[in-house]
């Protein structure tokens, strides 16, 4: 795990911008989800050069995890289906069956979709068509998870915010390995990102 605190980009947002979650695109520009908003909702493109928001896609609802997977912006949006906004026209379909509580992130894999959801308990792997690939729920293992992230394997690397842990869920959904927990000084971690360049965590 790189525990590095280091800054690279600080991005002064105006107050009437919150912000949740963040993908990044490309070398100079992110995705932001403002999460919880009292009065706009939806991803703000920020870029990083100019520390500045260039685009605002209005979702109409509160965004929170948020992922990019080469293409288009894959949302978590409280009490709807995951939404996928296109970056080539910022358009926005749904995918089907995938309604997730506040809290919820995503991670997207070649064909697949990851999410979790806090209230139930359970991670989740989806097709974009909203078929149920798999479903894991252990509430003695996994609590109020959040946080997710695939590496090069396939391999989903989540958090559990009540479990104090990360444990990595198998491609097939069937097999787990908790690899932190409390007594690794977690306390209550929420997020986690896999750099697939650097292959770490």
């Amino acid at each position: 795990m790189n525990t590095s605190n280091k800054v690279e980009y600080t991005i002064p947002f105006l107050a009437r911008y919150s912000k949740f979650d963040v993908a990044c695109l490309d070398d100079s520009t992110v995705a932001v989800s403002t999460g919880r908003s009292r009065k706009m909702h939806g991803i703000s493109i920020v870029d990083l050069a100019k520390k500045n928001i260039i685009t605002f896609i209005d979702l109409h609802d509160d965004p929170s995890g948020i992922t990019y997977d080469g293409k288009s912006l894959i949302c978590c949006v409280v009490g709807k289906d995951l939404h996928v906004v296109s970056c080539a026209d910022y358009s926005v379909t749904t995918v089907p069956n995938t309604a997730t509580p506040w809290y919820s992130y995503v991670a997207t894999h070649a064909d697949k979709i990851f999410y979790t959801n806090p209230d139930k308990h359970t991670v989740a792997c989806c097709l974009y068509s909203g078929e149920l690939v798999w479903k894991f729920k252990d509430e003695g293992v996994l609590e109020y998870p959040q946080g997710i992230t695939i590496d090069n394997n396939r391999n989903a690397f989540v958090t559990g915010m009540d479990s104090c842990n990360v444990v990595v869920i198998s491609p097939d959904g069937r097999q787990y390995n908790q690899i932190l927990t409390k007594e690794d000084g977690l306390d209550r971690p929420t997020s986690i990102f896999f750099d697939k360049k650097e292959r770490s965590c």
